[in-house]
């Protein structure tokens, strides 16, 4: 259980911008130009800002103010479960699920609508083998991520929920040397992890790592990447999959 006291609002201005009215300068440019243009023009400069009300008491007056409103509170409750088991010496079994009560809250005073940018449930589960003998190690894993609503800034929305599986596995070629390759969403499923975000693709990361240790601290193991290439794959709204 988690209980929040003075809970923290969005961001607001507190030095709101100054505008012309648009029906006033409508009227003063039809003196001067055809009342269609001057509907127009009018529309037009109403839209920008000519000015900015700040406290007279600031050091910097031509800053625009953002602030928090603050007040009310809530309760949440959550779960956290994690398990790891081993199948057979060479084969293990873990997974994890997180679950809690609300990802957004309505009605607090002062406030309002307080939105945590959290799913409800998140879970995984890993396969993953390992032959030390042979120097091989491999992994797969599914996670999923609930749909949820976010509110940061001017990024809102209600991200999607989305379920991707990962994979990877290492090779030692000598005592020192390890060959390692990873795949984040290795099926290529496209999904936002955040509004305002791009949707993401495929990421392959392969690395060639060597070890040694110093001489002056034998205890002490160095590891080096030699090579590091990744091929990271973001798609748009219009773009290919990878």
């Amino acid at each position: 259980m988690n209980r929040i006291d003075d809970v923290r609002g969005d961001r607001y201005a507190a030095t709101p911008n100054v505008f012309f009215e648009r029906g006033t300068l409508e009227r003063y440019l039809a003196q001067y130009m055809p009342s269609d243009q001057a509907s127009q023009v009018a529309a037009a400069i109403a839209q920008i800002p000519v000015g900015t009300v700040t406290p007279r008491e600031t050091f910097y007056p031509v800053d625009v103010l953002l602030v928090r409103s603050q007040g009310g509170r809530y309760t949440l409750w959550g779960v956290d479960l994690r398990i790891e088991t081993a199948l057979t010496s060479w084969l293990s079994l873990s997974g994890s699920y997180s679950w809690v009560s609300r990802d957004s809250i309505a009605g607090r005073p002062v406030v309002g609508l307080v939105v945590l940018n959290v799913p409800k449930s998140k879970r995984w589960v890993r396969l993953a083998f390992r032959d030390d003998a042979a120097g091989v190690t491999s992994a797969l894993q599914a996670r999923a991520v609930s749909s949820f609503p976010i509110a940061s800034g001017v990024y809102r929305g209600r991200l999607d929920s989305y379920t991707i599986v990962d994979g990877g596995g290492s090779y030692r070629l000598a005592r020192n040397l390890l060959l390692s390759l990873e795949a984040q969403n290795l099926l290529g499923r496209r999904h936002q992890e955040f509004i305002g975000a791009p949707a993401l693709g495929r990421l392959v990361v392969s690395r060639l790592r060597v070890e040694f240790k110093c001489a002056r601290a034998p205890a002490v193991t160095v590891s080096l990447v030699l090579v590091n290439v990744a091929v990271f794959v973001v798609m748009v709204a219009s773009g290919v999959g990878f």
